[in-house]
């Protein structure tokens, strides 16, 4: 799964929704990952959902 890779390679993740409701938040279709490559956002979205980040690296 996702999270076990993430956890082995220390790379933050969040749990959001569903699949429905991850892929309308980003303007797409069924989506059941997406990766945040910009860091300015990903800190930004730490700060505004701190609760949907599972860890902190």
């Amino acid at each position: 799964m996702y999270t076990d890779k993430c956890k082995y390679y220390e790379v933050p993740f969040a749990v959001y929704s569903d699949r429905e409701s991850l892929g309308r938040a980003v303007g797409k279709n069924l989506r059941s990952a997406l990766a945040v490559k910009d860091e300015g956002l990903c800190r930004a979205m730490k700060k505004a959902a701190p609760e949907l980040f599972e860890e902190d690296f």
